[in-house]
């Protein structure tokens, strides 16, 4: 999926690149390019969410026998490189709207307690894997 909404975001700003500079206008298409531009923060969210769940697959993968061992710690590294970034801040911002979501459900209290522990367990191991942003 995020390899999917890259290639569209690329292609939208190459054909309205196409656009201004052949002068020629096609309403069905230049309407594709704004909707697609108006929605682009969204998209670019879209991503990093499916990007942190791909992390969560790669998990349970390697626990279920699909992949291998290596895969969880290659998709880490890269994982931590979105996350660096300076120019695309959507990892953080869905991290933090991830650790904001387990937060406020753990913190309802019709929340087990043992549920509790293991989120927070969860948040602080998360939280310690993160590389310090500078």
């Amino acid at each position: 999926m995020p390899i999917m909404l890259f290639s569209v975001l690329h292609s939208v700003t190459f054909v309205k690149r196409l656009h201004e500079g052949t002068g020629v206008v096609s309403l069905g298409v230049m309407n594709l390019v704004l909707a697609v531009t108006t929605r682009q923060q969204q998209l670019l969210m879209a991503v990093a969410n499916a990007e942190i769940l791909l992390m969560v697959t790669a998990i349970v993968g390697v626990f279920s026998g699909t992949f291998s061992l290596f895969v969880p710690f290659l998709y880490y590294r890269i994982l931590c490189m979105r996350y660096k970034s300076q120019r695309n801040p959507y990892s953080r911002t869905a991290f933090w709207g991830i650790r904001y979501s387990a937060e406020s459900a753990c913190n309802h209290p019709s929340c087990p307690e043992a549920v509790r522990g293991i989120v927070r367990k969860a948040i602080s191991y998360v939280e310690r894997m993160a590389p310090p942003t500078g």
